[in-house]
């Protein structure tokens, strides 16, 4: 299978069409980024969209208070020294990114030589992706800028000067958006056939070569 990287917006000419404009300008915007600098070996990059609305200091003091962490503007990344960090982490960060590459060889500046990169992101070739096509709830359009399987998520660390390290199955994740894909195909709530996919999509993904819904892929 090739790669599936690129950004998609084929299906949301059914329902986010009725809201005309607003959704164009939305999808060109991208969310705001924050970076958590976790401690002197650490930082965690992650996206604004459910507490920010832009990126500006306001939003970011409100960060640091409520969650009492050092948030850092995406700007900050450039004052931060090379090979300073042991691990840098995106839990389902990537595909909000205009430019996933230039995240990436800013990472792979900012990691020490062993140094790891931790990203969570869904995957656009497990099971339940297929069984729900236009209605699967990761493609989020128009949060969601670019979609991922494990091609195309290669094919960004090898031009970014990456290495594969391992690869783990985010299995909750099935359910989850199975559930909300449910909703999304149905208009209404199936619980039980959304368990049963989430279920299947599992079963899938062990016997097809890690093809699980969202997968966390290590890379050094």
């Amino acid at each position: 299978m090739g790669a599936n990287f690129g950004a998609f917006s084929g299906w949301a000419k059914t329902e986010e069409e009725k809201e005309g404009k607003r959704n164009d300008r939305i999808r060109k915007r991208e969310m705001p980024m924050y970076i958590n600098k976790i401690d002197s070996d650490m930082i965690e990059v992650f996206n604004g969209f459910t507490f920010f609305n832009k990126d500006n200091k306001k939003a970011r003091d409100f960060g640091s208070r409520m969650f009492a962490i050092d948030v850092l503007s995406p700007e900050g990344i450039s004052g931060l020294h090379d090979g300073s960090f042991d691990a840098v982490t995106m839990w389902h960060v990537l595909e909000h990114l205009n430019d996933p590459f230039d995240y990436a060889a800013e990472i792979l500046r900012l990691l020490k030589p062993a140094g790891l990169f931790l990203s969570a992101v869904p995957n656009c070739s497990s099971y339940d992706a297929e069984y729900y096509g236009k209605f699967w709830a990761a493609y989020d359009v128009p949060r969601h800028l670019y979609h991922f399987d494990r091609s195309s998520v290669n094919l960004l660390a090898e031009q970014n000067g990456f290495k594969p390290v391992e690869v783990i199955p985010m299995k909750w994740d099935a359910y989850y958006i199975s559930l909300l894909s449910e909703r999304y195909k149905n208009q209404k709530q199936d619980y039980l056939k959304a368990l049963f996919n989430g279920f299947r999509s599992n079963l899938s993904g062990k016997k097809n070569n890690m093809n699980y819904s969202s997968l966390i892929y290590i890379l050094k």
